[in-house]
């Protein structure tokens, strides 16, 4: 939806490190698309795994940080997702709660949590333009329910305050006005 994209403008304009996930650095990326059930359970710790050592290198840093993906959305919204398509066993899918709640609780949330809300044509129509080889098969079934997760997830989050930002374009943040307009949000909340 064009969130590796805001982080660098926010971390450029707040003067802030920027923290941008790498799913094709990933081992289990290109497994993971090409068989979800075999490989959900493992893709999802593998990307927990990275949270928590990025969350270690924040916590002992001195400078602050924008990330573009945070620990919450891979338990409410992705491993969710897989359990509800039954590409997760419901004992997988125990497990990785019951690790995602251990680091939770000593995890801080964000300052801000910003949401970039989007159509499943706006995802498809980026996921077309980011043009990687392991999301060629992505379904807009998946985006869906993924859209319908994070919805839910974005209407009982309250550890802390949310920006919603409405991605109606593909070409969402090309445009200097709309960064802009995002920065000066993203200040009006943290100040």
């Amino acid at each position: 939806a064009g969130k590796t994209r805001l982080t660098g403008e926010l971390s450029e304009a707040l003067g802030w490190e920027a923290s941008i996930e790498e799913p094709e650095k990933n081992a289990f990326t290109e497994l993971f698309y090409a068989d979800m059930q075999r490989w959900g359970f493992t893709m999802q710790i593998s990307f927990l795994y990275s949270r928590i050592k990025k969350l270690k290198e924040i916590r002992l840093g001195k400078q602050n940080v924008v990330q573009d993906r945070t620990l919450y959305e891979d338990i409410y919204v992705f491993a969710q997702n897989l359990r509800n398509m039954g590409l997760m066993l419901p004992q997988e899918y125990d497990c990785y709660k019951n690790l995602f709640l251990e680091v939770h609780s000593v995890v801080k949330p964000p300052d801000l949590l910003i949401y970039l809300r989007a159509p499943v044509d706006v995802l498809l129509g980026r996921i077309r333009r980011r043009n990687r080889p392991f999301e060629e098969g992505v379904q807009p079934e998946y985006l869906a329910h993924l859209n319908e997760l994070y919805e839910e997830w974005i209407a009982q989050y309250e550890l802390g305050p949310v920006m919603i930002c409405e991605v109606n374009s593909v070409g969402y943040m090309d445009a200097q006005e709309e960064i802009a307009e995002v920065v000066n949000g993203v200040m009006e909340h943290l100040s």
